[in-house]
């Protein structure tokens, strides 16, 4: 058990919705998203498959919408739950698999990094949220949240030069940015009121020796960076490398 306390630890899931701005859906209409289940948050298969399943049942949202839970599909589009049957058909994916995909060349420099942002990215400095943006607080959230996760939900903590890594951050500079802010609602049925969660999307490119970074980049595509990442926000990825 870790040494550490957090007032508030990670939840070792990530909810990822469709990137559409598609609010409503009649009968028989289809919607696929993500979940993702980071260290022993992947032994809750299972009840999250259950849970997925009576929701629809009981129905979601004020109106009490209900659905079906009909498949299942691990990353590699393998299916894993159908008719109510669930295979132990998954693969997990190790932090060293993710860096072996990456496939970094030797002879690759990396000095520009192209990053979209797709779900809101909400970045909180001393309790307060920013308006703006750059690579030191972007690797900031993710190498803290990295460690976090790795504190909380893993056998074995994730290490890494912090103190390096923050000091190459100070070096990257932002070549290009195309990013505004977007206030995004959602409605909370437990306080029973509509909350506004804005964060940044768009684009943005970073100039410098980006090679290091890398790999903790790619994994950040899987476990998202800021609040409230378990419902969706924070979402980002590569679009464009150098």
């Amino acid at each position: 058990k870790s040494k550490f306390k957090l007032k508030r630890p990670p939840h070792p899931y990530v909810l990822e919705p469709p990137i559409t701005s598609k609010i409503e859906y009649n009968h028989n209409d289809e919607l696929a998203f993500n979940l993702i289940l980071i260290g022993r948050g992947i032994e809750y298969l299972p009840y999250f498959v259950f849970v997925f399943e009576e929701l629809g049942k009981r129905g979601l949202g004020k109106g009490r919408g209900k659905y079906e839970l009909v498949r299942v599909d691990n990353e590699e589009g393998e299916r894993i739950y159908e008719s109510g049957k669930l295979s132990d058909n998954f693969r997990i994916k190790s932090f060293q698999d993710i860096i072996n995909k990456c496939n970094i060349p030797e002879n690759k420099n990396y000095q520009q990094l192209k990053i979209n942002f797709l779900t809101p990215i909400r970045i909180i400095l001393r309790g307060e949220l920013l308006t703006k943006f750059d690579f030191n607080l972007f690797i900031i959230n993710l190498l803290r949240r990295l460690s976090w996760l790795s504190i909380v939900h893993s056998d074995e903590e994730l290490e890494f030069n912090y103190k390096y890594f923050i000091s190459c951050a100070d070096d990257i500079k932002i070549k290009e940015e195309n990013i505004k802010w977007y206030d995004w609602e959602r409605y909370s049925s437990r306080q029973d009121t509509r909350m506004k969660l804005g964060g940044f999307l768009g684009d943005i490119t970073f100039e410098g020796d980006l090679k290091e970074f890398i790999p903790f980049i790619k994994l950040g595509e899987y476990i998202h960076i800021g609040k409230q990442t378990s419902f969706g926000l924070g979402k980002y990825e590569i679009v464009g490398e150098v």
